[in-house]
């Protein structure tokens, strides 16, 4: 018995690449068949910008309301931290006032480091921990300074906006970057939009060197990849029904940029389980002729023991240390968590 899933598509890609979106210069469409409230936010905020992103943004798919007669942009973000955090510098980069309307606790949650660097940088923010929260002002280039023990919600923010200002910016992440996979899927989202960036990597922690005045140059249409964390489930079930049944899990290119995917994949298929990964650039698991070599064994026959164990990525070790989430902060004080 073979089962095909196609896998949902990652959040984390999808906040990214429909901020990205927005701001093309190009006209670009974004393919995620996966809705949440999170990704919904995200996409009535960017709407409710459209106004601030006349003359730069190429694309006409996005609805906004009619501006509002005291010129303040409302952004709904409901309890979306990724939609606050990502929007809050992109809000200042464009020198528009906007005011984040935040249910549940969200404004509670820890943003002193992104509003210092806005405050320095020529941003007026409401007080802390009440909603809704308002930002206006024009953010200036220079040198921005977060510690890597933050969450990785307010670098990508930052990364996301200090493109647009008129000089170059740098970007300092001092001590251990706590949450870099997610770091490394904003700026592959970046790069997919033209956005050049130079990162440095040292012991005392990353330096990201920003050249200003840049463009958003997507192309026309971006597909979502598939999140590794969900395929993974059901290629451990493949897994533990080896050489019974085979999960293959497609519909995405979820192994594209994530190197471990590819390597659990691939390692799967070595070992000769039934499980593995088709995407729109081909399969890393188990073809047609690699199942007549694995078919079962004659009854009776004595076989090897297979380890099915898969060597820890950085992924399982960051979901084992913040239970999956890019704040810790967000954990220590919050019960579950939204969108990376």
């Amino acid at each position: 018995m073979s089962i095909s899933i196609d896998i949902i598509p990652s959040k984390s890609y999808a906040h990214r690449q429909l901020v990205a979106a927005a701001l093309s210069e190009t006209p670009c469409s974004v393919v995620c068949d996966f809705a949440s409230e999170d990704i919904e936010a995200t996409r009535k905020c960017l709407a409710a910008l459209e106004p601030s992103l006349s003359g730069r943004s190429g694309n006409k798919g996005l609805t906004a309301s009619a501006p509002e007669t005291d010129s303040i942009c409302t952004l709904p973000c409901g309890e979306s931290g990724s939609t606050l955090r990502f929007l809050l510098p992109l809000a200042g980069a464009l020198g528009t006032k906007a005011r984040f309307l935040t249910q549940g606790r969200l404004a509670e949650r820890p943003m002193d480091p992104l509003r210092d660097e806005l405050t320095v940088h020529g941003c007026s923010l409401s007080e802390p921990g009440v909603s809704p929260i308002t930002i206006e002002g024009q953010l200036t280039p220079g040198t921005y300074m977060l510690p890597g023990n933050v969450s990785s919600q307010f670098i990508t923010g930052l990364l996301l906006a200090l493109p647009l200002l008129k000089k170059k910016s740098t970007l300092v992440v001092t001590g251990k970057l706590q949450s870099s996979p997610y770091i490394d899927i904003t700026l592959d989202v970046l790069k997919q939009f033209g956005i050049q960036i130079e990162q440095e990597v040292r012991e005392s922690g990353r330096t990201y060197e920003i050249p200003g005045n840049q463009h958003y140059q997507g192309p026309e249409r971006v597909i979502t990849e598939g999140d590794w964390s969900g395929a993974a489930f059901w290629l451990a079930a493949g897994a533990i029904g080896f050489r019974r049944f085979g999960i293959m899990v497609g519909g995405r290119d979820h192994c594209r940029t994530v190197a471990s995917s590819w390597n659990h994949c691939r390692y799967l298929r070595n070992t000769g389980s039934g499980a593995g990964c088709c995407t729109d650039s081909g399969c890393c698991g188990r073809h047609d002729e690699d199942r007549q070599r694995s078919s079962p064994p004659h009854e009776g026959k004595r076989q090897d023991p297979v380890d099915l164990r898969i060597p820890e990525s950085p992924w399982s070790r960051h979901y084992r240390r913040t239970g999956g989430h890019d704040d810790p902060g967000d954990r220590r004080q919050t019960a579950g968590g939204r969108s990376m």
